[in-house]
C-alpha cells in the first residue's frame, strides 16, 4: 500500500510540473536516425545579459532614484 502510494505522488509530481522558459540548457543532446549527437551551444546572449545586468546595477545606484521597497 505504501509502495503505491508514494509511486502515485511521485508520478502525479511529475504530471503536475512546470519547467521555466527562461532556462537556457548549455549542453544539447540531438537524436536523429538513431544517433545521439552532442552539441554544445553557445552563449553570443551572454554579452547582452551582462550588459543587462550592468545597466541595472547603475539604475539601482542612482543617486535621483527614489527607494521602493515593499513594491
Amino acid at each position: 500500500m505504501f509502495i503505491n502510494l508514494t509511486i502515485f505522488c511521485f508520478l502525479m509530481s511529475f504530471s503536475l510540473c512546470r519547467t521555466s522558459d527562461n532556462y537556457h540548457n548549455q549542453i544539447k543532446f540531438i537524436l536523429k536516425k538513431n544517433e545521439l549527437i552532442y552539441t554544445h551551444l553557445n552563449h553570443a546572449d551572454f554579452d547582452d545579459e551582462l550588459n543587462w545586468k550592468r545597466r541595472h546595477k547603475r539604475r539601482k545606484k542612482a543617486i535621483n532614484r527614489s527607494p521602493r521597497r515593499g513594491k
